[in-house]
């Protein structure tokens, strides 16, 4: 081929590889007509302390990359490099650590613990009896370091006491002990003096009455001497011995004699004895009895020539239990004397009423027949203010113990439209077992019972209060009292009196109250 075709052929070439170049030059950098269509994100790289981490995105016609960042720097990512000791330690002072971050800069300090100090001993003073010594340190770290313990003085080593020179009984003496550290030491103290050890001895007898000598010598000196009075021995008596008998009336002597000494003799009296009575007993003759004295004697027992005598009183009566005699009366006999009687009226059980008309004398007004026994009832007009008495008497109008001994009675008061009842009672050993009593209109209210047991609940009042006639009687003024009381008593007299019953006052008092019940 000729050297014109071949150059032909290289400028074609050449220009083709650059036309191919230059294509693929324009491809590579994205300069194409049509828009880049790019690929999903992707992690591209990851953050570090310094940058954030970045995501690619690659076209899918030319491949030319685009790149993202995406949120901030992570701190925490740091890359550090060695620990290296930044401020070394010292022995009273901490060090310092130090890293630093190859990417950033950023560094870290820790702390280095003080190494404390290592004291070498590096010298000695001994301490003495009496003179603390010392040892003496310096640090191995800090030369700069030292310190000095003290060591306590050792304090004297004695020996044992030694005595130099001895005591006597008055003089103190010495003794002396040696430190065995340093023999100049000396310590001396007092011996006490030992005393006297006496000894004594009795160089004269005591007697009964006189003291005697005891004397006394020291065994370490002989002229120190002393002496003690010895009580007397008193007198070793024997027994009493009786020298002449006491009687009744005249002493007696006793005699002891000294063991010690038989001149040395004591007497004492003996008291009289005295009479040793027997038991009374009556002079025959003079006995007494129930109403009169007599004599009783006693005879003494050592002497029966000394008699006593004294008058005694009467013996009073030995009374029996008190036995029924009739309905009215009992006795008692006395059991020394079956002559001597006590008679007395028996005790009672019985009703007494406030003065009034009998229901057994007024039952004709009463229908029907209401009782048959002796109880009263009282009329009284209650239309003006006053007070009336109407004496308390025995259910049958007798009463006990005489006119003189009245039971007592029930006043009747009318005040400003109030009535009020009390009573009171007078006579001697009475007593009220049960008390009753009411207002009513009408006797026949109390619908044929009479007995006061049966008519406590139904229409029993109160003494010494006040009761409205109005409210309680329907403002009706012509009332009857029923005042019935149990009682218990002895009586006075044997007699019981009537009542009056048969007098013209008593007779007009019924008139006016039958008139009243009318």
């Amino acid at each position: 081929m000729s050297k014109a075709r071949i150059g032909k052929i290289a400028l074609f070439a050449l220009v083709l590889t650059v036309a191919v170049g230059l294509f693929a030059f324009a491809f590579a950098e994205g300069e194409h007509t049509t828009p880049h269509e790019w690929g999903a994100w992707q992690p591209h790289t990851d953050a570090t302390c310094k940058d954030a981490a970045m995501e690619v995105r690659y076209c899918t016609i030319c491949g030319k990359p685009d790149y993202r960042t995406v949120g901030s720097p992570d701190l925490t990512k740091h890359t550090w490099g060695s620990w290296y000791t930044f401020i070394p330690a010292e022995c009273e002072v901490d060090g310092t650590e130090r890293r630093v971050c190859t990417t950033c800069g950023t560094y870290e300090d820790r702390t280095i613990a003080k190494i404390g100090h290592n004291y070498q001993l590096v010298s000695v003073t001994a301490a003495t009896c009496t003179a603390p010594g010392s040892r003496d340190y310096q640090c191995a770290n800090d030369p700069h370091h030292t310190k000095t313990e003290s060591i306590p003085a050792l304090g004297h080593d004695w020996g044992e006491w030694t005595v130099t020179k001895q005591p006597t009984c008055t003089e103190p003496g010495t003794e002396t002990r040696v430190c065995k550290r340093d023999p100049s030491h000396k310590e001396e103290r007092e011996v006490p003096a030992h005393g006297h050890n006496y000894i004594g001895q009795v160089t004269k007898q005591p007697t009964c009455l006189e003291p005697g000598v005891r004397t006394f010598t020291c065994t370490y000196d002989p002229t120190h001497t002393y002496t003690e009075p010895i009580e007397p021995l008193g007198h070793d008596w024997g027994e009493w011995a009786t020298t002449k008998q006491p009687t009744c009336l005249d002493k007696g002597e006793q005699t002891r004699i000294c063991k010690r000494d038989p001149s040395h003799i004591e007497k004492r009296a003996l008291d009289p004895l005295g009479h040793d009575w027997g038991a009374w007993t009556y002079v025959p003759g003079k006995e007494p009895t129930c109403t009169e004295g007599g004599q009783e004697q006693r005879v003494c027992k050592r002497d029966p020539s000394h008699v006593e005598t004294r008058a005694v009183g009467p013996l009073g009566h030995d009374w029996g239990p008190w036995k029924p005699v009739d309905a009215m009366t009992e006795e008692r006999i006395c059991k020394r004397d079956p002559e001597h009687k006590e008679t007395r009226f028996r005790e009672r059980d019985g009703t007494v009423c406030a003065f009034g008309l009998r229901l057994r004398d007024t039952a004709s007004k009463l229908r029907p027949y209401s009782s048959d026994r002796w109880y009263m009832y009282t009329p009284f007009d209650a239309s003006y203010d006053h007070t009336e008495y109407y004496e308390l008497v025995a259910d049958n109008l007798f009463i006990v113990g005489g006119t003189n001994h009245v039971v007592g009675g029930a006043t009747v008061t009318v005040q400003d439209g109030e009535i009020k009842v009390d009573y009171t009672i007078t006579a001697r050993r009475f007593n009220v077992t049960l008390e009753f009593f009411t207002i009513l209109n009408q006797m026949s209210d109390l619908n044929g019972t009479f007995e006061p047991e049966a008519l406590v609940n139904r229409f029993g009042l109160q003494t010494n209060t006040w009761y409205s006639i109005e409210e309680k009687f329907g403002g009706d003024t012509n009332l009857v009292l029923y005042f019935c009381s149990r009682c218990h008593y002895t009586p006075d007299q044997a007699t019981y009196n009537y009542l009056r019953y048969e007098t013209t006052q008593h007779q007009r008092d019924v008139r006016d109250m039958l008139a009243m019940m009318d």
